[in-house]
């Protein structure tokens, strides 16, 4: 092409670009109106964060057309500065909201989100924080994205260090939204629209792309120094990538699909490397939502439809399939298409979505404009229902969507040669797909004090001490977490940094060169202070190996990562050592588990590992690894975790209210798996955790919901932290499963201990306690691994060995019950409270124990909770102390509505026996067992195709909800359930 075609090609391109987007740009603000459409569904002509990013690309792509081909043409200039005016637009109006972004890191509350538009003219919030699904994570990830490319592109955006501090509180900001529900793309959240939040792969796969584009990305350009460099946990990138592998092609729980996502498999985000992944999900977005005139958001979607009622904001549920077949067609979502088919140099799929463009485009005063969408007249909507894609279609009055003409504008000045494909892409984000994530994992043994390391030298290990790898300084990765805290502080905007959180492995794999001292972080679980975990050589190992596999198959860096493993004299002292040193042994042989590793010595790091340099980081106090020990200033905690005395640490782990920080970790890999979490004995929907919280919420929610048995609540934290571990190490075990229950995993422990070594409920649980945390995690993965069996067992340890049970007699006399009760779930409560039993209560129970062996009444792991029947050769019917015992156990039962179904339950089985003389159980009966249940029967009766695990606490809050009669044929069919077969027989 020669000068002249080139300058007739950008005068042409100037004049769309001016008279569509730069004419409509604020002169004050540099901001841009969605559209100078105003109509019944809404006032276009505010500043949308995301609809500005993506009009202003055009011409950001015609300045770098101008700077390629006319340097020196004004033009040059006022495109550049006009890109620079609105992004900064932008910039300002988000800073004036930085009190949202602190308090947004804090309370993660949708109502303290940035605002998603402005006021066009000032820059200025146009609705309130409660009137607008404003968190819209995908908006600010795609600013925060675009900061990065037009900066590697030569603009300077960002002129000052508060200014560098606010860009990296919104990598903070944006930092979690693999876990965090948003109201996405569409600003409604759930297809619904009743203003439900859910996670969105649109956001997900936007904020990924944000973080690596800004990981170490200095936002003055051409400066060597480091002041504007934004440091990215890489953690959260990992986690990011697994949250996109779990969901996609879904966009979402309430979506199958949604044509957003084409922004993130292609264009500008280009965040799943997965080819295949990238394949299915564009190829399911085609085959489901494109149409003649575009592409459907996404199914069911009813937004502007003929049929829809603007004047509501949310649909009924029944109302959507109303809108199959008829769903609005969006022409913007071809030129997503154009511009990913132009990028991946894909000339069959060039011509499709080109030649499908050109027939949608209105012309308005010579000028071909886009619409926002296409809709199906009122008048042929049932024709197109009986033959979708039948019908004539006709554009809404919104013209045009500047957003799709900005990019169908990019993606012209490509398709004439003026812009190539580098020019808007300089961080060649496209490159990302199909990018190979294994590597060799560098491995560095490092070792207490020297006699640690003559221990070693005795099996042919050779290690470095902590102070042999001198200069570089070797820290645990809680002071890392300290360092990420103070990252982006600035008093004078009122911006705190990053949350403490742990800096998990993929983290502390950089080796960090902080104020020019080279610093080696260890995983997260060498961390003696965090919790008795690092303290099992076996779970250790479990954990060390586990983190090995993960760099091997998910690092993405240039250099290798470092995992350094830290030999303490306590990891030498016992009978497990052997584990310890056949790991060191195949460390040192460069494989370990099959996984592929590299050892080396601590100064070679600098040239082999990938680091990560952050300077000024504030005179903070790290505290370097300090050897003591054994015995020296030790607490009584660690001294019994030093020793093994595992049910000793996990009662003065309960007693000192200890826990461990990455809990909260633990939780977000069990929502990331797109699982739910239920959290101690509560079946009630308030136990169940589907979102983040912080640490001391989750503990709270074990306080809260736990029983009283001994480490009950440590135990639980315990099992947390390993679901945490195995759901993101071998997901498969937890396929078809949708929420964990803490619960019903310490039910299947005891279950197994029980079995395994003939020991009641009761003597099983004590048992449970006296193992080491790898033993309790390896048995809750065998559970995990054989599920199905292991709740066999669990319910044949549950069965009754009943002699005397031919012909039983289920026929015994309705209880009596209070007439004009509304709710007998409170009446149940009052009751309980009041305490009233009936005269011969006592006396009753006292006649159950000669027909059975035993009762356990409250706690069923609580061996103080069981009355044998032995009772009854010492004491006499009518004793005080008898009574007081009962009495006792039933007080023990925290909650009043539970209390009395146990109360009620007794009076139950007294009718039974007095039916059934000869009936004689030889186990003890459980009446927690009995109620769980009696409530089991009751959900399924009526809510046959709701699984009950799935609705445990619907199912108990129904159940609290029955009559006295309607409990007690719940009642008296789960005993018959529990009787086995062939005793009835």
């Amino acid at each position: 092409m020669n000068n002249e075609d080139i300058n007739i090609l950008l005068d042409k391109n100037f004049d769309s670009v001016n008279k569509i987007i730069l004419s409509r740009q604020d002169p004050i603000t540099g901001l841009l109106p969605a559209s100078t459409a105003i109509t019944a569904h809404g006032d276009y002509t505010d500043a949308w964060v995301r609809d500005n990013v993506y009009s202003i690309l055009s011409v950001w792509g015609l300045s770098l057309a101008y700077k390629k081909h006319a340097p020196e043409h004004y033009r040059t200039h006022i495109l550049k500065q006009s890109v620079v005016k609105l992004m900064r637009g932008l910039l300002m109006s988000m800073m004036r909201q930085a009190n949202k972004v602190e308090a947004y890191k804090i309370s993660h509350n949708p109502l303290d989100a940035l605002h998603a538009k402005y006021a066009t003219d000032t820059g200025l919030a146009v609705v309130g924080d409660d009137e607008w699904g404003h968190l819209q994570l995908d908006a600010t990830s795609l600013y925060v994205l675009m900061i990065a490319q037009m900066t590697a592109s030569g603009l300077s955006l960002i002129y000052t260090l508060d200014e560098v501090d606010f860009v990296q509180n919104l990598v903070h900001y944006i930092s979690r939204t693999y876990s965090t529900p948003d109201f996405g793309i569409w600003e409604r959240g759930n297809k619904i629209n009743h203003g439900t939040a859910e996670i969105n792969c649109s956001s997900v796969g936007m904020a990924k792309a944000a973080l690596e584009a800004m990981s170490g990305f200095n936002l003055f350009p051409n400066s060597k120094s480091q002041e504007g460099v934004i440091h990215v946990v890489a953690n959260d990138i990992a986690r990011s990538r697994a949250t996109l592998k779990g969901l996609l092609p879904r966009e979402s729980d309430s979506k199958e699909t949604d044509a957003a996502l084409l922004s993130i498999i292609g264009y500008p985000a280009y965040a799943v490397e997965d080819k295949d992944l990238v394949q299915k999900t564009r190829d399911k977005i085609i085959n489901k939502l494109a149409g003649n005139y575009g592409c459907k958001r996404f199914l069911l979607d009813g937004h502007q439809s003929s049929i829809e009622d603007a004047s509501r904001l949310h649909y009924e549920p029944s109302e959507l399939s109303e809108f199959a077949d008829i769903e609005s067609e969006w022409p913007l979502f071809f030129t997503y298409l154009l511009l990913d088919a132009l990028m991946r140099k894909d000339e069959k799929a060039i011509n499709i979505w080109k030649n499908k463009l050109e027939t949608l485009f209105i012309e308005e005063d010579g000028v071909k404009l886009l619409p926002e969408l296409f809709i199906v007249p009122l008048e042929n909507i049932e024709a197109e229902k009986a033959n979708p894609k039948s019908q004539k279609r006709i554009a809404n009055e919104n013209l045009p969507l500047v957003w799709a003409q900005s990019l169908y504008m990019l993606s012209e000045m490509i398709l004439e040669g003026i812009l190539e494909i580098n020019d808007i892409d300089p961080l060649s984000r496209r490159e990302n797909i199909g990018k190979q994530l294994t590597t060799t994992p560098l491995v560095c043994i490092i070792c207490e004090n020297d006699g640690v390391k003559e221990h070693l030298r005795g099996f042919n290990i050779e290690t470095q001490t902590l102070n042999e790898v001198k200069p570089l300084h070797c820290m645990h990765a809680s002071e890392l977490a300290k360092i990420h805290s103070l990252l982006g502080k600035n008093e004078k905007l009122g911006l705190s940094g990053r949350d403490l959180l742990t800096a998990r492995t993929v983290t502390t794999s950089r080796l960090h060169i902080l104020d020019g001292t080279g610093i080696l972080f260890f995983p997260y679980y060498f961390d003696p202070k965090a919790f008795y975990f690092g303290f099992d050589n076996n779970l250790l190992v479990e954990h060390y190996i586990s983190s090995l596999r993960f760099a091997a198959s998910s690092w993405t860096q240039e250099k290798k990562p470092i995992i350094a493993f830290l030999v303490r004299e306590d990891m030498l002292r016992d009978h497990s050592k052997e584990v310890i040193i056949q790991l060191l042994l195949e460390l040192q042989s460069n494989s370990c588990s099959s996984v592929k590793t590299q050892n080396v010595k601590a100064e070679s790091l600098l040239e082999l590992a990938q680091s990560e340099r952050i300077d000024s980081i504030k005179a903070m106090q790290l505290e370097e690894l300090v050897v003591y020990g054994v015995g020296k200033n030790k607490e009584e905690y660690e001294l019994a975790a030093i020793s093994h005395d595992w049910a000793q640490v996990r009662i003065i782990a309960q007693k000192n209210e200890k826990y461990d920080i990455r809990i909260e970790d633990a939780l977000i890999d069990i929502l990331i798996a797109q699982k739910r979490l239920a959290v101690g004995r509560a079946y009630s929907v308030d136990a169940i955790i589907s979102e983040p919280k912080k640490a001391s919420e989750i503990i709270e929610s074990i306080s809260k919901y736990c029983g009283g048995n001994n480490a009950e609540k440590a135990l639980t934290q315990e099992i947390i932290l390993h679901l945490g571990h195995l759901v993101r190490r071998e997901p498969e075990l937890f396929t078809n499963m949708l929420t964990l229950r803490t619960w019903d995993c310490i039910q299947l422990l005891v279950g197994h201990v029980s079995k395994e070594k003939s020991l009641s409920l009761g003597d099983a649980y004590e048992e449970l306690l006296k193992y080491a945390p790898y033993g309790i995690y390896d048995t809750l993965r065998f559970i995990f691994k054989s599920y199905a069996q292991e709740v066999k067992k669990l319910k044949e340890l549950e069965n009754f060995c009943v002699l005397g049970a031919k012909n039983l007699d289920t026929s015994i006399p309705k209880r009596s019950e209070p007439s004009e009760v509304n709710d007998w779930a409170l009446w149940r409560e009052k009751v309980a409270m009041i305490g009233t039993l009936s005269e011969t209560f006592y006396e009753d129970i006292w006649n159950i124990l000669k027909q059975c062996k035993g009762l356990v009444i409250g706690d069923k792991y609580s061996t103080q909770s069981r009355i044998g029947s032995e009772l009854t050769l010492e004491t006499t019917v009518g004793e005080r102390s008898f009574e007081l015992k009962i009495d006792s156990l039933l007080q023990s039962i925290a909650i009043p509505v539970y209390k009395k179904l146990n109360i009620e339950l007794i009076e139950t089985l007294i009718e039974l026996f007095l039916a059934n003389p000869k009936l004689y159980i030889q186990n003890d009966l459980i009446l927690d067992v009995l109620i769980g249940h009696a409530v089991r029967i009751s959900w399924m009766k009526e809510n046959a195709e709701k699984e009950y695990d799935d609705y445990k606490g619907e199912a108990w809050s129904a159940f609290y909800k029955l009559s006295v009669q309607e409990v007690q044929e719940n009642f008296i069919e789960a005993f018959s359930f529990l009787m086995k077969e062939e005793d009835l027989k």
